[in-house]
């Protein structure tokens, strides 16, 4: 075996919408908006390992999701959209989540908020899975657990089983 290394250059850009305000009826609306491009591998860096040697195409990436209260209730939509190419190939997900607020409080210390929340959801890679999905955010920290059923000529191959993804988050950023 031998051992290589590349510099890969990439770029992208969010634009972030936060609309936080009192409801007519005395509770809290909020709506948040991201939406977000990036080109990976700018400088096509090459690539050579078992007798590969190619430059590696650049990746292009744009997505977007929300969140929107749903009026006077603890409820939350999460709609979402990726788009992803590289060459000849590329790939769109859509999907979204319904997100129930468990508790919110603020500390009365620091004044930040403190929330838990438990979202369920699909998404749907087109022409390839149908993916279910749940959520379990407290406070700072989420965990989620996704599996992809194959809905393509993969399930074949796949003898008809899927992925289980795992994942755990930190979230930054967060305000009161």
């Amino acid at each position: 075996f031998t051992s290589f290394g590349y510099a890969d250059v990439s770029a992208g850009v969010l634009w972030h919408y936060n609309q936080d305000q009192e409801s007519f009826a005395g509770g809290h609306s909020f709506s948040k908006i991201d939406i977000g491009a990036a080109v990976q591998h700018v400088n096509r860096p090459r690539l050579k390992y078992f007798g590969l040697n190619e430059n590696l195409k650049m990746k292009f990436v744009t997505h977007a999701s929300a969140e929107i209260d749903l009026s006077d209730s603890r409820l939350t939509l999460v709609p979402s959209v990726i788009y992803m190419q590289q060459g000849t190939l590329n790939e769109i997900v859509v999907g979204g989540m319904l997100k129930y607020r468990i508790d919110k409080r603020t500390s009365r210390y620091t004044g930040f908020g403190k929330s838990s929340s438990v979202s369920f959801g699909t998404q749907y890679r087109y022409k390839d899975a149908f993916i279910p999905m749940f959520m379990f955010q407290k406070e700072d920290y989420a965990i989620g657990l996704s599996y992809d059923f194959n809905t393509s000529g993969l399930s074949n191959v796949s003898n008809h089983r899927g992925g289980y993804e795992i994942s755990f988050c930190y979230l930054l950023g967060k305000k009161k």
